[in-house]
């Protein structure tokens, strides 16, 4: 089995973030998953027929300015687009298809590490951050501003004379 994730960083200092592109490989049952724990014979002569090897992790690394809150994945047509949001406020979208094609294999494109489109119209770092599961290609942000509101003070009531 072979698995693709994305990740990121949260270092001391701002330049020291990345983004991790990760393949894992060759991963597999648990020496004892679906086993009965009776018949230890069996165990020995199974885990020999289907040993596939040590997992395997291979990444690939991307500059990233600001540590990230949050990074989300989507694929549009055949492309694949992480989008990160930085401690910084800004917004990023990465396309990482190349990234993810040199894992599997030696590929003729240069990969770029640069953000395809930075968006920073945000005062402040957000957490909330995912891909529409209806609409391809859209981003949902949400940033929730509270402020304590003032309490209003009651007016006593005069009561009139008669």
């Amino acid at each position: 089995m072979t698995c693709y994730a994305v990740a990121g960083t949260q270092a001391d200092t701002a330049q020291n973030n990345k983004l991790y592109i990760l393949k894992m490989s060759h991963l597999c049952k648990t020496k004892n998953d679906d086993k009965d724990s009776d018949n230890e014979d069996e165990d020995e002569s199974d885990d020999e027929e289907t040993d596939e090897g040590e997992p395997i992790l291979e990444q690939k690394l991307i500059k990233h300015d600001g540590g990230v809150n949050r990074v989300r994945s989507t694929q549009i047509g055949n492309e694949t687009i992480v989008a990160s949001w930085a401690e910084t406020g800004k917004v990023h979208l990465w396309n990482i298809t190349n990234h993810l094609r040199s894992l599997d294999g030696p590929i003729s494109q240069k990969l770029s590490n640069s953000p395809i489109y930075t968006f920073t119209g945000h005062p402040t770092e957000g957490f909330s951050l995912d891909w529409s599961p209806t609409v391809p290609g859209r981003l949902d942000l949400q940033i929730k501003i509270t402020k304590k509101k003032k309490k209003k003070k009651k007016k006593k009531k005069k009561k009139k004379k008669n």
